[in-house]
């Protein structure tokens, strides 16, 4: 747009001394001159005001109304995966808990003990459930799948296999077999990742 401008300046001083020689009696130049100053003049003015609209159109047009359609992948829900809630069985509740339950994928609660329920969620690793305290969200142990078969996905019972009025958890592997973790009330920590659960037996 400059070079527009330019030619508009270039063509009024070509004007003017065109108008000047055409003053000072050498007519045939000056008229050559002022017409073709003139000629500049007004072509350097349009198209400086057509660059200026097709700028200003460019900035102002409207946004095309596009529609992207999104395929929709499936999401493999893990421990640190907040987005899908798992479906179980033998669940004692179906209301969310607490504001700690936001932030993870856990399970519903299951009952070990009067004074206990828990909650479980799939080890980033998908070998095994990570337990929680279903009152506040605190870690209380790890159940690991020792077999060879995998885990068949978010199947979890809570039954008391020895009549002690203690529940176990058991996972259920996808060929059918059950793997139990006994009650035992021992801390978790890194070094006990077992934390108050312990292999009992496969059925």
């Amino acid at each position: 747009m400059i070079q527009y401008i330019i030619l508009a300046v270039v063509g009024v001083i070509a004007l003017a001394a065109g108008i000047v020689l055409i003053v000072l009696k050498k007519k045939v130049a000056g008229i050559v001159l002022t017409v073709c100053g003139a000629l500049a003049a007004v072509a350097g003015v349009v198209l400086s005001l057509c660059a200026l609209i097709l700028v200003d159109y460019i900035h102002n047009k409207p946004a095309a109304d596009v529609t992207i359609e999104q395929e929709t992948v499936p999401v493999l829900v893990t421990e640190d995966d907040p987005e899908e809630e798992p479906d179980v069985d033998g669940v004692i509740g179906d209301e969310v808990g607490d504001d700690w339950r936001t932030w993870r994928s856990y399970s519903e609660d299951y009952m070990i003990n009067d004074g206990l329920t828990v909650c479980v969620s799939l080890l980033d690793d998908l070998k095994g459930y990570a337990v929680y305290n279903s009152s506040n969200g605190d870690r209380i142990g790890t159940i690991i799948n020792t077999s060879d078969s995998d885990l068949e996905s978010w199947e979890v019972k809570a039954e008391d296999t020895d009549g002690d009025g203690t529940n176990e958890l058991g996972m259920v592997l996808a060929d059918g077999e059950r793997l139990w973790f006994r009650y035992t009330g021992e801390e978790w920590s890194e070094d006990n990742t077992a934390g108050c659960f312990e292999p009992v037996t496969a059925e």
